[in-house]
């Protein structure tokens, strides 16, 4: 899938973070994604707000879905990713590891170096110690395309509301 910003897909493929199994692949175009992206991007100061140290460090457990595109000679990639761990390295500014398994980026592999701007943000994750996450409002998004059983398992770990109260 060699794909133009506006028909990147999200893959929930094998994620390290914060959420692993199958994969489910929809157009940005999907109502659905469009919802959560909205939402996710709504509240991503909050987040930034609750989450981002001082000293450019996140919280533990933190982590954001990514807009990567590669650019070639003959073509173009691109892919949305999770990234974990991270941290600012400037204004609106970004850096991290890949930790989702890159499907559309060739040469691109877990555990790469990306850097980005708060622009690509696509979704934001926060993890806690217990294994439920606050956040990941695309993956809220992909439950109904995911097999029943795995479904259930992600909804168990998804922790509502999405944004916890007190950063409200």
């Amino acid at each position: 899938m060699r794909l133009g910003l506006s028909g990147i897909a999200f893959l929930l493929a094998g994620c390290a973070s914060p959420f692993g199994g199958g994969t489910v692949v929809l157009p940005t175009s999907d109502p659905a994604i469009m919802t959560a992206v909205g939402e996710a991007r709504a509240t991503l100061p909050l987040f930034l707000r609750n989450n981002l140290r001082t000293d450019g460090s996140f919280a533990p457990g933190s982590s954001v879905r990514v807009v990567i595109r590669q650019t070639g000679v003959d073509s173009s990639s691109t892919q949305v990713l999770w990234i974990a761990p991270l941290r600012q390295i400037g204004p609106g500014r970004f850096a991290g590891t890949v930790a989702d398994h890159p499907t559309e980026l060739p040469g691109m592999t877990i555990g790469n170096q990306v850097e980005f701007d708060e622009d690509a943000i696509r979704d934001w994750s926060w993890t806690q110690p217990n294994g439920t996450a606050y956040g990941c409002f695309t993956i809220r998004a992909i439950l109904p395309w995911m097999k029943a059983e795995q479904a259930a398992q992600v909804s168990q770990r998804l922790i509502s509301p999405a944004v916890p109260e007190e950063w409200r």
